[in-house]
């Protein structure tokens, strides 16, 4: 939240890739699925702030001399 406005909501699967993809189904249209496992932007999310900026606020980084 910023300034009392929600600005971003985060989604986080936990399962693995084929999980979603059993769970969605096949979309009839050939479309592909959105990755669903990690984190995500909600697709109501409000976006008033750039998406890569909150999910780097979110998900960790190697930390300098790690992986």
């Amino acid at each position: 939240m910023r300034g009392g406005k929600l600005v971003s909501m985060i989604n986080y699967g936990w399962e693995a890739p084929a999980f979603y993809k059993k769970w969605m189904g096949k979309d009839p249209t050939g479309t592909p699925m959105p990755r669903m496992d990690g984190a995500s932007i909600d697709i109501s999310s409000p976006d008033l702030v750039r998406r890569d900026g909150v999910l780097a606020l979110f998900i960790p980084s190697p930390r300098r001399g790690e992986g």
